[in-house]
């Protein structure tokens, strides 16, 4: 029977493929570390930046309701626009909290080979 010239070209890139994983196993694994370490202090960061941005919402509103001009209708319209213009800032932040959430989640599982 005649060997087959593929199978030890697919047999020495697996093996070459196994050595290399094996020799910088430890910087891979150091750099996913870090990749995550980054992304859980952007979650962080992002979700203290949009309690902040929370706060504000509540205080400008409470603010607009006892400080504001009823004989103006204008004055309302401005404060309607700021008020969407900044719920829309705190839905796209929560929005970006999700999906910082999920690629945490991808990152931080563990493969089994």
């Amino acid at each position: 029977m005649l060997p087959d010239p593929y199978r030890s070209h697919y047999t020495n890139v697996y093996s070459s493929w196994t050595s290399f994983r094996w020799r910088f196993a430890p910087y891979l694994s150091q750099a996913r570390l870090h990749v995550f370490t980054a992304i859980k202090y952007i979650g962080h960061l992002t979700a203290k930046l949009e309690a902040l941005q929370i706060l504000y919402f509540v205080k400008a509103t409470i603010l607009d309701l006892v400080t504001a001009n009823k004989s103006s209708l204008g004055n309302y319209a401005d404060h309607a626009t700021n008020h969407a213009s900044t719920l829309a800032k705190v839905i796209v932040g929560f929005g970006a909290i999700v999906i910082v959430a999920f690629l945490n989640s991808l990152l931080g599982r563990r493969r089994r080979v």
